[in-house]
C-alpha cells in the first residue's frame, strides 16, 4: 500500500477523506423504542420510554446502540461547506482485525464494500466499511479530532471507490 495518502497536516476545514479518530455511530433498536424528556427525582433531567414518538426540532428520539469509532469523512467537501446538519461517515477498523485472506481481498481491491486506509496517522492500517455509510451529526463531527486529511490523488481514489460501490460498475 502506498504511504503518500495524507497530507502532512490535517486541512484546516473539514473534508471528504478525512479520518475522524472517535464518533459515536449507531442504529435505532428494533423494533424502536421511542423516548421523551423527563424530569427525575431530585429534579435530574433524563430520558423516560414513550409508546408514540414526539416530534421536537423536526426529530424524534429513541434508543439506538453503537460505538465510539473512527470515521471515514464521505459527503463531498461542497455539502460540508453548506453548512448542512448531518455528515455521512462510514466506520474505520483496523485491518488486522479482519482475517487475513479477508485483509488480501481489500488490499488487492477485490472488495466493493470495503475501502482501504494505508497508515492513517495515529492507527495504522485501516479499511472503511462503506456498507455501514452513516449520517452523523455535522457538529460532533467538526467538533471531533481529525487524524488525517487525504492528499488529492487519495481522494480521487476514495471517489473511485464510492462510485463504484454504489454502482458496481468496475473502472476500465
Amino acid at each position: 500500500m502506498s504511504t503518500d495518502w495524507w497530507e502532512r497536516e490535517v486541512l484546516a476545514e473539514l473534508s471528504q477523506g478525512d479520518v475522524i479518530a472517535e464518533l459515536p455511530q449507531g442504529i435505532p433498536q428494533h423494533p424502536a423504542v421511542f423516548l421523551r424528556h423527563a424530569s427525575m427525582k431530585q429534579g435530574a433531567s433524563g430520558w423516560m420510554e414513550t409508546a408514540t414518538p414526539i416530534l421536537k426540532d423536526n426529530l424524534i428520539r429513541m434508543i439506538a446502540a453503537g460505538k465510539l469509532r473512527p470515521a471515514l469523512v464521505v459527503s463531498h467537501s461542497c455539502e460540508i461547506d453548506k453548512g448542512k446538519q448531518r455528515v455521512l461517515v462510514a466506520p474505520v477498523d483496523l485491518l488486522s482485525t479482519l482475517e487475513v485472506a479477508h485483509q488480501t481481498k481489500i488490499l488487492a481491491l477485490k472488495s466493493f464494500a470495503h475501502m482501504p486506509l494505508p497508515e492513517v496517522p495515529g492507527l495504522g492500517h485501516c479499511y472503511a466499511d462503506l456498507r455501514a455509510i452513516t449520517a452523523a451529526n455535522a457538529e460532533a463531527v467538526r467538533a471531533a479530532v481529525r487524524l488525517g486529511s487525504m492528499r488529492p490523488d487519495a481522494l480521487s481514489n476514495l471517489q473511485a471507490r464510492l462510485a463504484g460501490f454504489f454502482t458496481r460498475l468496475v473502472p476500465q
